[in-house]
């Protein structure tokens, strides 16, 4: 079988609507589809100084979505974390 594409999957699963796009999938064990998938669009503003931050990392906010085909669904988010260089600054 041939493998999807992230075009097609983000199509079908309607993710580009969420602002993520999938970046993997499995069937766990308990029959559950995870759904790996990173943010399109992040602001790196920080919201007192509204300068751009520096990416830190990446935290993972797992998600219990609408089954697919009648399995339950866990969509998992990789969020990126910023730090305000100005507020690292003045101290």
């Amino acid at each position: 079988m041939a493998e999807l594409t992230s075009d097609v999957a983000d199509t079908i699963c309607r993710t580009v609507e969420l602002g993520v796009t999938i970046t993997g999938a499995a069937l766990d064990a308990r029959d559950r589809t995870h759904v790996w998938c990173r943010v399109l669009d992040a602001d790196p503003h920080c919201p007192g100084c509204q300068i751009a931050g520096e990416l830190r990392d990446h935290t993972d906010r797992a998600l219990t979505d609408v089954p697919i085909s009648g399995h339950p669904v866990i969509l998992h988010a990789a969020v990126p974390r910023f730090v305000c260089r100005t507020s690292l600054d003045l101290s």
